[in-house]
Protein backbone atom coordinates (compact mmCIF):
# COMPACT_ATOMS: atom_id res chain seq x y z
CA UNK A 1 0.00 0.00 0.00
CA UNK A 2 2.81 2.43 0.89
CA UNK A 3 4.57 1.68 -2.41
CA UNK A 4 1.35 2.26 -4.36
CA UNK A 5 0.74 5.52 -2.51
CA UNK A 6 4.25 6.79 -3.14
CA UNK A 7 3.93 6.12 -6.86
CA UNK A 8 0.49 7.68 -7.26
CA UNK A 9 0.72 10.63 -4.86
CA UNK A 10 1.42 13.99 -6.47
CA UNK A 11 4.61 15.51 -5.00
CA UNK A 12 4.75 19.15 -3.85
CA UNK A 13 5.61 21.69 -6.54
CA UNK A 14 8.46 24.19 -6.22
CA UNK A 15 6.88 27.61 -6.70
CA UNK A 16 8.23 30.91 -8.01
CA UNK A 17 6.91 34.39 -7.20
CA UNK A 18 6.42 35.19 -10.90
CA UNK A 19 7.71 34.25 -14.35
CA UNK A 20 10.61 36.70 -14.03
CA UNK A 21 11.78 34.81 -10.94
CA UNK A 22 11.47 31.58 -12.91
CA UNK A 23 13.60 33.03 -15.70
CA UNK A 24 16.17 34.36 -13.23
CA UNK A 25 16.46 30.91 -11.68
CA UNK A 26 17.07 29.45 -15.16
CA UNK A 27 19.60 32.12 -16.11
CA UNK A 28 21.50 31.58 -12.85
CA UNK A 29 21.42 27.77 -13.18
CA UNK A 30 19.27 27.46 -10.06
CA UNK A 31 16.20 25.63 -11.34
CA UNK A 32 15.24 22.71 -9.04
CA UNK A 33 16.79 19.53 -10.41
CA UNK A 34 16.95 15.83 -9.72
CA UNK A 35 19.34 13.35 -11.26
CA UNK A 36 17.28 10.49 -12.68
CA UNK A 37 18.97 7.63 -14.47
CA UNK A 38 22.18 9.67 -14.41
CA UNK A 39 20.67 12.69 -16.21
CA UNK A 40 19.79 15.99 -14.49
CA UNK A 41 16.10 16.72 -15.02
CA UNK A 42 14.32 19.94 -14.07
CA UNK A 43 11.61 19.48 -11.42
CA UNK A 44 9.04 21.67 -13.17
CA UNK A 45 5.39 21.19 -14.04
CA UNK A 46 4.15 21.45 -17.61
CA UNK A 47 2.73 24.87 -16.82
CA UNK A 48 6.06 26.04 -15.42
CA UNK A 49 7.87 24.79 -18.52
CA UNK A 50 5.46 26.77 -20.72
CA UNK A 51 5.95 29.87 -18.58
CA UNK A 52 9.73 29.39 -18.63
CA UNK A 53 9.79 29.16 -22.43
CA UNK A 54 7.73 32.33 -22.65
CA UNK A 55 9.99 34.12 -20.18
CA UNK A 56 13.14 33.07 -22.07
CA UNK A 57 11.68 34.39 -25.32
CA UNK A 58 10.77 37.70 -23.68
CA UNK A 59 13.75 38.27 -21.41
CA UNK A 60 16.84 36.69 -22.96
CA UNK A 61 18.82 39.18 -25.05
CA UNK A 62 19.15 38.11 -28.67
CA UNK A 63 21.72 38.98 -31.28
CA UNK A 64 24.94 37.59 -29.85
CA UNK A 65 24.66 34.52 -27.63
CA UNK A 66 23.23 31.35 -29.19
CA UNK A 67 19.77 30.29 -27.99
CA UNK A 68 19.39 27.53 -25.41
CA UNK A 69 18.01 24.20 -26.52
CA UNK A 70 15.94 21.83 -24.44
CA UNK A 71 15.40 18.11 -24.69
CA UNK A 72 13.63 15.32 -22.78
CA UNK A 73 14.40 12.28 -20.65
CA UNK A 74 12.79 8.90 -21.34
CA UNK A 75 13.88 5.28 -21.34
CA UNK A 76 15.51 5.50 -24.76
CA UNK A 77 17.54 8.60 -23.96
CA UNK A 78 18.65 7.21 -20.59
CA UNK A 79 19.91 4.01 -22.19
CA UNK A 80 21.63 5.73 -25.10
CA UNK A 81 23.14 8.37 -22.82
CA UNK A 82 25.02 5.67 -20.93
CA UNK A 83 25.90 3.50 -23.93
CA UNK A 84 26.94 6.12 -26.50
CA UNK A 85 29.55 8.76 -25.77
CA UNK A 86 28.35 10.92 -28.68
CA UNK A 87 24.79 11.02 -27.32
CA UNK A 88 26.12 11.77 -23.84
CA UNK A 89 28.09 14.75 -25.16
CA UNK A 90 25.01 16.15 -26.92
CA UNK A 91 22.76 15.91 -23.87
CA UNK A 92 25.37 17.64 -21.73
CA UNK A 93 24.95 20.69 -23.99
CA UNK A 94 21.21 20.99 -23.26
CA UNK A 95 19.89 24.05 -21.47
CA UNK A 96 17.45 21.85 -19.58
CA UNK A 97 15.78 18.44 -19.62
CA UNK A 98 12.07 17.74 -19.17
CA UNK A 99 11.02 14.32 -17.85
CA UNK A 100 8.98 12.70 -20.62
CA UNK A 101 8.86 9.09 -19.38
CA UNK A 102 6.60 7.80 -16.60
CA UNK A 103 9.31 5.29 -15.66
CA UNK A 104 11.55 8.21 -14.67
CA UNK A 105 8.71 9.85 -12.74
CA UNK A 106 7.97 6.59 -10.89
CA UNK A 107 11.67 6.09 -10.10
CA UNK A 108 11.89 9.59 -8.63
CA UNK A 109 8.82 9.01 -6.45
CA UNK A 110 10.13 5.68 -5.25
CA UNK A 111 13.74 6.66 -4.62
CA UNK A 112 13.97 10.40 -4.03
CA UNK A 113 12.81 12.82 -1.35
CA UNK A 114 12.36 15.48 -4.05
CA UNK A 115 10.58 13.73 -6.95
CA UNK A 116 9.32 15.21 -10.19
CA UNK A 117 5.88 16.82 -9.83
CA UNK A 118 4.50 15.22 -13.01
CA UNK A 119 5.34 13.77 -16.39
CA UNK A 120 6.13 16.38 -19.03
CA UNK A 121 5.37 14.56 -22.28
CA UNK A 122 6.32 16.70 -25.27
CA UNK A 123 3.04 15.80 -26.96
CA UNK A 124 1.26 17.49 -24.02
CA UNK A 125 3.80 20.24 -23.42
CA UNK A 126 3.49 21.48 -27.00
CA UNK A 127 -0.14 22.42 -26.40
CA UNK A 128 0.65 24.11 -23.09
CA UNK A 129 3.33 26.18 -24.81
CA UNK A 130 1.10 26.91 -27.83
CA UNK A 131 -1.71 28.25 -25.65
CA UNK A 132 0.76 30.39 -23.73
CA UNK A 133 2.47 31.54 -26.93
CA UNK A 134 -0.70 32.73 -28.67
CA UNK A 135 -1.61 34.76 -25.58
CA UNK A 136 1.89 36.24 -25.40
CA UNK A 137 2.27 36.86 -29.15
CA UNK A 138 5.13 34.38 -29.57
CA UNK A 139 5.93 32.59 -32.84
CA UNK A 140 6.85 29.01 -33.82
CA UNK A 141 8.91 27.34 -36.54
CA UNK A 142 8.30 23.63 -37.16
CA UNK A 143 11.32 21.61 -38.32
CA UNK A 144 11.14 17.88 -38.99
CA UNK A 145 9.13 15.00 -40.38
CA UNK A 146 8.26 14.51 -44.04
CA UNK A 147 7.05 17.40 -46.17
CA UNK A 148 3.49 16.10 -45.87
CA UNK A 149 3.63 15.45 -42.13
CA UNK A 150 5.18 18.82 -41.31
CA UNK A 151 2.61 20.66 -43.44
CA UNK A 152 -0.27 18.69 -41.91
CA UNK A 153 1.02 19.39 -38.41
CA UNK A 154 1.20 23.12 -39.17
CA UNK A 155 -2.38 23.11 -40.49
CA UNK A 156 -3.68 21.35 -37.39
CA UNK A 157 -1.81 23.71 -35.08
CA UNK A 158 -3.17 26.73 -36.96
CA UNK A 159 -6.70 25.34 -36.62
CA UNK A 160 -6.30 24.70 -32.90
CA UNK A 161 -4.55 27.99 -32.12
CA UNK A 162 -5.70 30.59 -34.67
CA UNK A 163 -3.89 33.46 -32.93
CA UNK A 164 -0.55 31.63 -32.90
CA UNK A 165 1.99 32.72 -35.50
CA UNK A 166 3.82 29.94 -37.36
CA UNK A 167 6.52 31.77 -39.30
CA UNK A 168 7.66 28.73 -41.27
CA UNK A 169 8.08 24.99 -41.62
CA UNK A 170 10.67 22.66 -43.12
CA UNK A 171 10.91 18.90 -43.45
CA UNK A 172 13.58 16.95 -41.60
CA UNK A 173 15.17 15.14 -44.55
CA UNK A 174 18.21 17.21 -45.41
CA UNK A 175 21.96 16.58 -45.57
CA UNK A 176 24.50 18.06 -43.20
CA UNK A 177 25.88 20.33 -45.93
CA UNK A 178 22.40 21.90 -46.28
CA UNK A 179 22.16 22.84 -42.61
CA UNK A 180 23.92 26.19 -42.83
CA UNK A 181 21.51 27.57 -45.44
CA UNK A 182 18.52 26.17 -43.55
CA UNK A 183 19.71 27.65 -40.25
CA UNK A 184 20.24 31.04 -41.85
CA UNK A 185 16.73 30.87 -43.32
CA UNK A 186 15.26 30.11 -39.89
CA UNK A 187 17.35 32.84 -38.28
CA UNK A 188 16.08 35.41 -40.79
CA UNK A 189 12.50 34.58 -39.74
CA UNK A 190 13.45 35.07 -36.06
CA UNK A 191 10.95 32.64 -34.51
CA UNK A 192 10.62 32.59 -30.76
CA UNK A 193 10.55 28.79 -30.53
CA UNK A 194 11.84 26.20 -33.01
CA UNK A 195 10.38 22.71 -32.53
CA UNK A 196 12.93 20.20 -33.87
CA UNK A 197 11.29 16.85 -34.57
CA UNK A 198 13.85 14.46 -36.04
CA UNK A 199 14.51 11.81 -33.38
CA UNK A 200 17.47 11.11 -31.09
CA UNK A 201 20.27 11.99 -31.68
CA UNK A 202 19.77 13.83 -34.96
CA UNK A 203 17.62 16.59 -33.48
CA UNK A 204 20.12 17.25 -30.68
CA UNK A 205 22.96 17.20 -33.20
CA UNK A 206 21.19 19.80 -35.35
CA UNK A 207 20.73 22.06 -32.32
CA UNK A 208 24.36 21.79 -31.23
CA UNK A 209 25.77 22.31 -34.74
CA UNK A 210 23.56 25.27 -35.60
CA UNK A 211 22.91 27.24 -32.41
CA UNK A 212 25.59 29.77 -33.31
CA UNK A 213 23.73 30.49 -36.56
CA UNK A 214 20.40 31.03 -34.80
CA UNK A 215 21.13 34.07 -32.61
CA UNK A 216 17.76 35.67 -33.50
CA UNK A 217 15.85 32.59 -32.28
CA UNK A 218 14.42 32.49 -28.75
CA UNK A 219 15.00 28.80 -28.01
CA UNK A 220 14.90 25.33 -29.53
CA UNK A 221 12.99 22.31 -28.21
CA UNK A 222 13.63 18.81 -29.50
CA UNK A 223 10.41 16.88 -29.94
CA UNK A 224 10.91 13.38 -31.33
CA UNK A 225 7.81 12.16 -33.16
CA UNK A 226 5.63 15.13 -32.12
CA UNK A 227 4.63 16.11 -35.64
CA UNK A 228 3.16 12.66 -36.34
CA UNK A 229 0.80 13.20 -33.40
CA UNK A 230 -0.02 16.79 -34.36
CA UNK A 231 -0.77 15.71 -37.92
CA UNK A 232 -3.04 12.89 -36.75
CA UNK A 233 -0.76 10.15 -38.11
CA UNK A 234 -0.45 8.62 -34.62
CA UNK A 235 -2.84 8.63 -31.68
CA UNK A 236 -2.14 8.96 -27.96
CA UNK A 237 -2.81 6.13 -25.54
CA UNK A 238 -5.94 6.34 -23.36
CA UNK A 239 -5.44 8.61 -20.35
CA UNK A 240 -5.49 5.67 -17.91
CA UNK A 241 -2.64 3.99 -19.80
CA UNK A 242 -0.63 7.21 -19.75
CA UNK A 243 -1.18 7.57 -15.98
CA UNK A 244 -0.07 3.97 -15.36
CA UNK A 245 3.07 4.37 -17.45
CA UNK A 246 1.78 2.05 -20.19
CA UNK A 247 1.80 4.39 -23.16
CA UNK A 248 4.83 2.50 -24.47
CA UNK A 249 2.68 -0.64 -24.71
CA UNK A 250 0.00 1.20 -26.65
CA UNK A 251 2.59 2.57 -29.07
CA UNK A 252 4.16 -0.87 -29.45
CA UNK A 253 0.79 -2.18 -30.58
CA UNK A 254 0.60 0.56 -33.22
CA UNK A 255 4.20 0.28 -34.47
CA UNK A 256 5.57 -3.17 -33.55
CA UNK A 257 8.17 -3.33 -36.32
CA UNK A 258 9.73 0.02 -35.47
CA UNK A 259 9.50 -0.13 -31.69
CA UNK A 260 9.97 -3.78 -30.69
CA UNK A 261 13.72 -3.82 -31.21
CA UNK A 262 14.14 -0.40 -29.60
CA UNK A 263 12.20 -1.37 -26.49
CA UNK A 264 13.94 -4.74 -26.26
CA UNK A 265 17.39 -3.13 -26.33
CA UNK A 266 16.75 -0.05 -24.19
CA UNK A 267 13.93 -0.68 -21.69
CA UNK A 268 15.63 -3.25 -19.43
CA UNK A 269 18.89 -1.33 -19.47
CA UNK A 270 17.06 1.92 -18.68
CA UNK A 271 15.21 0.27 -15.78
CA UNK A 272 18.48 -0.89 -14.21
CA UNK A 273 20.04 2.54 -14.63
CA UNK A 274 16.96 4.25 -13.18
CA UNK A 275 17.14 2.13 -10.05
CA UNK A 276 20.88 2.64 -9.57
CA UNK A 277 21.49 6.19 -10.84
CA UNK A 278 18.60 8.21 -9.44
CA UNK A 279 19.28 10.80 -6.76
CA UNK A 280 17.95 10.47 -3.24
Amino acid sequence: MRLSSSLSARPPVVTFSDTEALYEAFAAGRLPRLTVGGLPGERLTRRQWAELFGAICRCRPRGEAPPPFFSSINGQTISRYHREAAVRALFRRCGGLAVDGMSAVFASRLLSRTPFPERVATTDLFHDVARHAQDEGLSFFLLGGTVETCAAAARQVAALYPRLTIVGTHHGFFAEHEEEALARHINALAPDIVWVSMGVPREQLFCVRNRDRLHRVGLLKTSGGLFDFLAGRHSRAPVWMQACGLEWLYRLGLEPRRLLRRYATTSLHAAVVLMTRTGR
